[in-house]
């Protein structure tokens, strides 16, 4: 493989092309290579670049008088090289050729490619150098568009967001215990009365008084009859009795409750 001069001539000059064209070489038709710009101000011109020898296909694309074109140019250097992919993701009138120069870090960008994106959403791959900083694609003839891409720079990372502190609750309050009542003890009174627990003649005519326990002052007002067997008034009563206080009306305990006030019968 070697290095030729080739020279180039302009057979005719369509409507807004040239003066300056970019030229690329391949080998196989498919994959090119840029070799350089030509100045071809008329038809018939002829101007030069170095090209493969065993290049097989020739591209001539017009860089017309667009305002964006390549800042300087120069042949590619001898050192490695990463392949990038470039996806044209918003096409806006440019292309489908595109002019890649690469700036190492001095702010002037060297034209080192022109790759082929056809349609939006095409993608080529590219090889700049090793040391390339940023790389800037310029559009081949309509010159519309033209963006840079940084390759070499440290992104700087997103900040991560403050997290927003949770409001700390309140405590809650821990209710004070609610005190349980003591139970009231049973109230229970002495109640001088007249009973039987054979019949109310027998508790309002035989007329010996005796002691009830109540928890009322009265028959009127008690609503329980205890035992006489302790005097703590534990144990309800649990035979039936007439009671009477006035010998005039008596109350009768089932058991569980009073009945009355009822007339007392006559006594024999």
């Amino acid at each position: 493989m070697a290095i030729i001069s080739y020279g180039i001539q302009l057979s005719s000059t369509p409507v807004n092309s040239g003066p300056q064209y970019a030229v690329s070489y391949s080998s196989n038709c498919t994959t090119y290579t840029y070799a350089g710009l030509v100045t071809l101000p008329s038809s018939g011109s002829i101007d030069y670049v170095n090209i493969d020898d065993t290049s097989t296909c020739i591209k001539v694309s017009s860089v017309g008088n667009c305002t964006n074109e390549v800042v300087s140019g120069s042949s590619p250097s001898t050192s490695s090289y990463n392949t990038y992919i470039a996806t044209l993701t918003e096409k806006n009138g440019s292309g489908p050729e595109f002019i890649l120069s690469e700036d190492t870090g001095s702010g002037l960008f060297n034209t080192f490619d022109t790759i082929e994106l056809a349609s939006q959403g095409a993608s080529a791959p590219f090889e700049p150098s090793t040391n390339a900083v940023a790389i800037r694609f310029r559009s081949n003839g309509a010159c519309q568009t033209s963006e840079t891409v940084q390759i070499g720079g440290v992104v700087p990372p997103t900040p991560t967001p403050t997290p927003t502190p949770s409001p700390t609750p309140a405590p809650t309050a821990t209710p004070a215990p609610t005190a349980t009542p003591a139970p009231t003890p049973n109230s229970c009174f002495a109640v001088d009365v007249y009973q039987s627990p054979f019949s109310a003649t027998d508790a309002c005519c035989n007329v010996i008084s005796t002691v009830a326990y109540l928890n009322g002052t009265s028959l009127l007002t008690a609503t329980i009859a205890y035992s006489q067997r302790n005097f703590n008034c534990s144990d309800v009563l649990s035979n039936p009795t007439y009671m009477t206080q006035d010998l005039t009306n008596y109350y009768f305990w089932n058991g569980s409750s009073f009945s009355g006030p009822t007339s007392c019968p006559g006594c024999p």
